[in-house]
């Protein structure tokens, strides 16, 4: 046999080889698909009603948006700022138990007071006083007779030399020893956890603040004052904004035919739905109606 033959002969049968090889692969691949198709469409149904059902739920409790959107300025520190000043204001009655319920942790010597029907004075990007010979805004002051606490709450600014922090620990310090030495208390509050300042009792983040609040909702307030601490801690742990879920569910329930992607998505949305804060009892329900 010529060279030229035998090259022929090898190629026929290599590619025969081949050709067998991928009928091979296609009918494994056929077999996958057809055991593949029914898990994929009980999984697309499976999803289509959990996902349904956890929006049914979401809609029926009501989904607000986040509160920082709905003031249209999540990015700037004074609505954040005028936002807990209003939540602890202890001239109302949630702002009272609010502000109890973090003292007890931030500066004892502060819950006392209130505990003893004080009032201290929440001031809110305010200058110093006089007294405190400073002329920086701290973020949230709250000062009364028999103690006085600083929290300087940072949204997105970068962490800072500790010089930032010394002129606001001085007069802090300054302002105790004018109203006879009370105990005085410092924090940094941030988005995540930061260092403490050197001197400063301690720093903590966004969700650890409302972690404190939390507390408040423990106690005898009104239904609208759960509601409304409820909100104010989501925004504060930068909880998911649940009617942007709740749009994004609507679209994929609307495809006619989900692709495995589609099904994955769906899970997850409906396990992000899955559980929802409903800050009232059943007891409540009246105050609602």
């Amino acid at each position: 046999m010529s060279a030229e033959g035998t090259i022929r002969r090898v190629a026929a049968a290599t590619m025969e080889h081949r050709r067998r090889e991928q009928a091979t692969r296609h009918a494994a691949l056929q077999r996958v698909l057809s055991v593949a198709r029914p898990w994929l469409a009980s999984q697309r149904e499976s999803a289509r009603e959990e996902l349904s059902q956890r929006m049914q739920e979401h809609k029926t409790a009501g989904v607000p948006p986040p509160l920082f959107r709905l003031m249209g300025q999540a990015d700037h520190e004074a609505p954040f700022n005028r936002l807990l000043g209003w939540t602890l204001s202890p001239d109302t009655r949630m702002g009272r138990a609010a502000l109890l319920a973090v003292c007890r942790t931030l500066h004892p010597p502060l819950a006392e007071e209130l505990e003893a029907k004080g009032t201290p004075v929440v001031r809110v990007e305010k200058q110093w006083p006089t007294v405190c010979g400073a002329n920086t805004q701290p973020d949230l002051l709250v000062v009364g007779a028999q103690a006085a606490l600083l929290i300087e709450n940072k949204v997105w600014a970068r962490e800072s030399g500790e010089g930032q922090y010394s002129g606001y620990l001085e007069a802090l310090e300054r302002l105790g020893r004018a109203k006879g030495g009370i105990p005085t208390a410092a924090y940094l509050m941030a988005r995540r956890e930061r260092p403490t300042p050197e001197g400063w009792h301690g720093a903590l983040s966004h969700a650890r603040f409302a972690q404190l609040l939390r507390h408040t909702l423990e106690t005898d307030i009104g239904v609208w004052d759960r509601i409304a601490l409820t909100l104010v801690a989501r925004t504060l742990e930068q909880a998911p904004d649940m009617a942007e879920q709740l749009d994004q569910a609507e679209r994929l329930l609307r495809l006619p035919e989900p692709n495995s992607a589609n099904v994955a998505a769906m899970l997850k949305l409906a396990s992000n739905l899955r559980t929802f804060e409903t800050p009232w009892s059943n007891d409540d329900r009246s105050d609602l109606e």
